[in-house]
């Protein structure tokens, strides 16, 4: 807290006027972020009508505030050892919102006829997991001082594009070759 003090110019004691402890600052920053990312999703996904142009506007919208808060993503990452019941409970209250509008998408595409018919809520999850694997994932070869070209992903504009656009291929197409006959 001291820390904290110290580089917001505040006294300890109006933090602590503020937040019980440094758990409650993190759980704050947390639902913060967590509501900001679910209000720019939802901005750039209700500007389209059907469900392929929503799915692209996820996954870019998504991916593209991942790549901007980096540098929060590494500091809740790094807490999330010290506070992994804090981080379960804000994850679990906050679950439904944020997974929602993908579920949703899927949804909308299953009775559009765009994607074919499948269990809503494991695609959720797989393709969650992909957009938050492929983001984080350089942020820590980063900090490994890894230096292929996954290390590169999140640093560039361009490759988030192309991070992106590689998610959209791989669970619009899959990775199987299409049966000939």
């Amino acid at each position: 807290m001291r820390e904290l003090a110290l580089a917001s110019g505040l006294a300890k004691a109006t933090i602590y006027h503020y937040f019980q402890d440094k758990e409650e600052i993190f759980r704050q920053v947390l639902e913060r972020d967590m509501r900001s990312v679910h209000e720019h999703i939802a901005a750039a996904v209700d500007k389209e009508e059907n469900a392929l142009p929503k799915l692209r506007a996820f996954v870019y919208t998504h991916f593209s505030l991942l790549h901007e808060r980096r540098t929060t993503i590494m500091s809740v990452m790094r807490e999330i050892g010290k506070n992994k019941e804090l981080f379960r409970d804000v994850m679990c209250t906050h679950r439904n919102t944020h997974l929602a509008p993908l579920m949703n998408i899927i949804q909308q595409g299953i009775d559009e006829g765009v994607f074919r018919p499948m269990n809503v809520e494991y695609t959720t999850y797989s393709l969650f997991g992909m957009i938050n694997a492929l983001a984080v994932f350089p942020l820590f070869a980063q900090e490994a001082s890894v230096t292929d070209s996954v290390a590169d992903i999140g640093s560039d504009t361009n490759i988030n594009a192309a991070a992106a656009e590689h998610i959209l291929q791989l669970i619009l197409g899959g990775i199987q070759m299409p049966l000939l006959g």
